[in-house]
């Protein structure tokens, strides 16, 4: 099942690739250092935060269970 998934994937990628056109002109860019550093921690503990929200720590509707993603996307 997986093979085939990937395979579909694939070709999807490869033909919408293929299909793409620049519309705008090319100019250099610089990479934002401090985004990069703190992208990972930020996404981090909003995908934490996500998986803790279960009915162990009261579900959707409690703090517990928002606490720790509020963070995440204050981060970067």
């Amino acid at each position: 099942m997986f093979d085939l998934v990937l395979l579909i994937t694939l070709s999807v990628l490869v033909v919408g690739g293929l299909g793409l056109k620049n519309v705008t002109t090319t100019r250099k860019t610089r990479i934002d250092v401090v985004l990069v550093i703190l992208s990972p921690p930020g996404f981090g503990k909003l995908v934490y935060g996500l998986s803790n929200l279960n009915a162990e720590s009261g579900g959707i509707g409690s703090v517990a269970g928002w606490l720790p993603t509020a963070p995440g996307p204050f981060v970067c």
